[in-house]
C-alpha cells in the first residue's frame, strides 16, 4: 500500500511539472530591442568625391551605418511546431555626410535614410529536450517596407546657400530570420533572434540595401 501511495505522489509531482514546463499554444504577444545595420557602399565616401571634383578642398565625410531599433509583435502557435506571427518593426535610421571648403567659404552635404516594415512570417519551431523548455526556430515571411530620404547641402562660394531634396519608396520584400527560444514559464519566453529584410528602398530614389537586425524578445502567451 505504502509503494503504490509513493508511486501515485511521484506520478503526480511529474505530471504537475510537465504542467508547468509544457510550451504555450494559442495567442501571444512579443516586443524585441537590438541593433540594426545596413550595407551603405561607402555613400560618404562618394559625396566627398564629388565635392573633390567640384573644386572643394579639406573635405571629410561620415557615416552610420548602425542604429538601435524594436518591434512590436503578435502570434498565434498551432502547436509545439508551428506559429504564425505579425507586426510592425523599425529597422532604424542611417546617415551620411561629408563637408569641405569651396573658394575659401565652408561647404557641406548629408542625408539620412529612416524605414520601417510591417511584417507577417511562418515560424518553425523545433523544441530541444524532453520537457520543451528550450527550442530553435527559423523563420520565413515577407514585408511591406516605407523607405525615406531627407537630404541637403550647401555651398556659398559657388552660389549655392542651401538646397533639400526627399525621396520615398514602399515595396513588399522578402524576410527570413532564425533564433533560439526558452520558456521562463509556461507563458513566458526569451528569445535570441536574427532577421534580414532583403532589398529594403529603391536605388534610385533612397539607396537600396539589405536590413539585419539582432535583437532580444520577450514574449508573452495568454
Amino acid at each position: 500500500m505504502k509503494k503504490s501511495l509513493v508511486l501515485a505522489s511521484l506520478l503526480l509531482a511529474s505530471g504537475l511539472a510537465a504542467a508547468q514546463t509544457a510550451t504555450h499554444t494559442g495567442v501571444y504577444v512579443g516586443g524585441s530591442v537590438g541593433g540594426a545595420w545596413v550595407d551603405m557602399g561607402n555613400v560618404a565616401g562618394d559625396v566627398a568625391n564629388i565635392a573633390r571634383s567640384a573644386g572643394a578642398t579639406n573635405v571629410t565625410s561620415d557615416e552610420d551605418e548602425g542604429d538601435t531599433v524594436f518591434k512590436l509583435f503578435a502570434g498565434y502557435k498551432f502547436n509545439k511546431n508551428f506559429a504564425i506571427e505579425g507586426g510592425y518593426a523599425d529597422l532604424g535610421k542611417y546617415t551620411a555626410s561629408a563637408s569641405g571648403f569651396i573658394d575659401g567659404a565652408p561647404a557641406s552635404a548629408g542625408g539620412d535614410v529612416k524605414a520601417y516594415a510591417i511584417f507577417i512570417d511562418a515560424v518553425g519551431f523545433l523544441p530541444a529536450g524532453s520537457n520543451e523548455d528550450f527550442s530553435v526556430f527559423g523563420k520565413a515571411g515577407l514585408a511591406y517596407t516605407k523607405t525615406k530620404l531627407n537630404a541637403s547641402g550647401s555651398a556659398p562660394g559657388i552660389g549655392i546657400s542651401s538646397v533639400s531634396v526627399s525621396e520615398s519608396d514602399s515595396e513588399v520584400v522578402p524576410k527570413l530570420g532564425l533564433g533560439a527560444q526558452y520558456y521562463v514559464t509556461r507563458n513566458v519566453a526569451l528569445r535570441a533572434e536574427y532577421d534580414i529584410y532583403f532589398n529594403v528602398g529603391d536605388e534610385d530614389k533612397t539607396g537600396e540595401s539589405n536590413v539585419q537586425v539582432v535583437s532580444a524578445t520577450l514574449t508573452v502567451g495568454f
